[in-house]
């Protein structure tokens, strides 16, 4: 931000952004550097004058509620966990070390539990209790240590600051480096939800939200991102209702654990069972952020309808940014297979799986020639599917679901091609399905 005024709103803060490194970037690195050339402000302040309209809902470029929940989430774990993260953003496995954790950007480790015993967010909310006007509410997420580490994951936050001012809370947000276009709306939602939750611990709305970056920058290799975001004229956001006050603390902790059962439960049943008690315990706001991760948990475990059902009960601020990743998880339905662009196989000759709307059984269906991968496909289930564990349509979908999810390409279009598919992986994938579904 180039005055002195915040803009009013998430989505209008990322544009501003945006057109202000286009007009006043200054040109860094080129040939020097490994990422490529790029725009940067430094010294950088933006932020929003209404922190509950978090959630950019712009046509060009809306929030991935899905993402930013789950970011959210993990910070209040307090994880450095990489597949607990990874589950919902297999991208970041490109920023560890060791392939068991994320060094720098696991802020929530690093701000609920750099020791053992040690909440810094927690001394922050007893540091304006007992002092409001104090200057000494922060918590820092960048260490010594990061100054001279070699890694692949450098803490991008420095650290974050509270005051309590006229009655509301002000949270600054300190970066070391910030990336406008992918990461700055992510990062405008779970700071400040961090910090409505320290404004509600202390019983006030949450006032202002500032965002300062030593570095704001863009790479020249997303100037056609960043070329949709600037033409946005008229940049829309969905604003949030207030946070419950009086134990936000302890709610995101039960948040996070709910999550982390939800995660780790082996069948759709169980899955259930565990958004039965979070449905109880959490109530309608920390609720409605468990249930954009049970869509997508449900997603993942095949149970189509249980997914839709989830999806549609969340509130349109949440709903409307999730539906597209958690309909991505799932696929076609059976009715829209053939209408698949993106499909590991053509799924033209799934048609003859349904009759009357109803999945037929594989074993029965006949097979179409000429589509090559999908007929091969079919052909291994048919062989393993017997009288009493006959293969659906909706499980023929779900397997190639787990195949596109494993990243496992099918080479073979015609029998003189190779294929790198073998029947003993598609019954692993079938068996992984029925796993998820609570099948033996």
């Amino acid at each position: 931000m180039l005055g002195d005024q915040l803009p009013e709103t998430a989505a209008a803060a990322h544009v501003q952004t945006a057109c202000d490194l286009r007009d006043h970037g200054l040109p860094v690195g080129g040939d020097t550097d490994k990422r490529g050339a790029s725009s940067e402000l430094l010294g950088y302040t933006t932020g929003m004058a209404n922190p509950l309209a978090r959630i950019s809902i712009s046509e060009s470029s809306p929030l991935n509620t899905l993402g930013a929940v789950a970011r959210f989430v993990w910070l209040l774990a307090g994880s450095d966990r990489l597949e607990d993260i990874a589950y919902y953003e297999p991208r970041v496995k490109d920023y560890t070390d060791d392939g068991l954790t994320v060094p720098g950007s696991s802020y929530g480790k690093r701000l609920f539990n750099p020791a053992p015993g040690m909440n810094q967010i927690a001394g922050v909310v007893n540091e304006l209790k007992q002092n409001p006007s104090s200057r000494r509410a922060a918590a820092v997420v960048w260490l010594p240590e990061d100054a001279v580490r070699s890694s692949n994951d450098i803490p991008c936050t420095f650290g974050v600051f509270f005051h309590l001012r006229d009655g509301g809370l002000t949270m600054t947000t300190v970066m070391r480096s910030n990336n406008a276009l992918t990461l700055l709306p992510y990062n405008f939602f779970e700071f400040s939800m961090l910090g409505e939750m320290v404004a509600a611990e202390l019983g006030v709305p949450l006032a202002r939200y500032v965002h300062w970056a030593a570095s704001m920058h863009c790479f020249d290799a997303m100037n056609t991102v960043r070329n949709k975001i600037t033409g946005i004229l008229q940049p829309q956001a969905a604003e949030m209702p207030e946070m419950p006050r009086g134990n936000a603390l302890k709610l995101g902790v039960a948040l996070a654990s709910f999550e982390a059962s939800l995660r780790h439960a082996s069948t759709v049943e169980e899955a259930r069972e565990i958004a039965e008690k979070a449905r109880e315990e959490l109530g309608t706001y920390w609720g409605s952020l468990f249930n954009v991760l049970l869509a997508y948990g449900l997603a993942k475990r095949g149970d189509r309808q249980g997914a839709l059902t989830t999806l549609d009960s969340l509130p349109d601020y949440l709903g409307r940014g999730a539906s597209k990743s958690i309909e991505t998880v799932l696929g076609p339905a059976a009715e829209d297979a053939t209408n698949a662009d993106d499909a590991l196989f053509p799924l033209s000759d799934l048609e003859v799986l349904s009759t009357s709307g109803v999945a037929a059984l594989v074993a029965e269906a006949p097979f179409q020639s000429g589509s090559g991968g999908t007929e091969w496909l079919l052909e291994v289930l048919k062989d393993l599917t017997s009288a009493d564990s006959p293969v659906t349509l909706d499980e023929v979908l779900a397997v190639r679901e787990v195949l596109v999810q494993d990243g496992v390409t099918l080479a073979a279009r015609n029998a003189e091609e190779p294929t790198e598919l073998t029947p003993n992986d598609v019954a692993a994938a079938l068996k992984a399905v029925r796993k998820k579904r609570g099948e033996p």
